[in-house]
């Protein structure tokens, strides 16, 4: 759990990712989502691109060297 600015709490669920230079990937097992980051696209971490086809290749890649079965095809 972290702080927000105006004391708000934000709750994340708990989760496996990988990370190189230029992606984080996350898998969220609890709630089965997941987050793709493209880090030199969006150093701030704003938008996922986890469900953009362009980015499909880099999914699958990051999850097989994690060993993440569950990645979207």
């Amino acid at each position: 759990m972290a702080r927000l600015d105006g004391g708000a709490f934000e709750i994340r669920a708990l989760g496996l990712g990988v990370r190189t230079h230029r992606y984080k990937l996350i898998h969220y097992y609890q709630i089965n989502e997941w987050e793709l980051f493209d880090l030199q696209e969006d150093p701030g971490e704003l938008k996922s691109v986890h469900e953009d086809k362009e980015y499909a290749g880099v999914v699958k890649e990051l999850g097989e060297a994690r060993g993440l079965k569950l990645f979207r095809e």
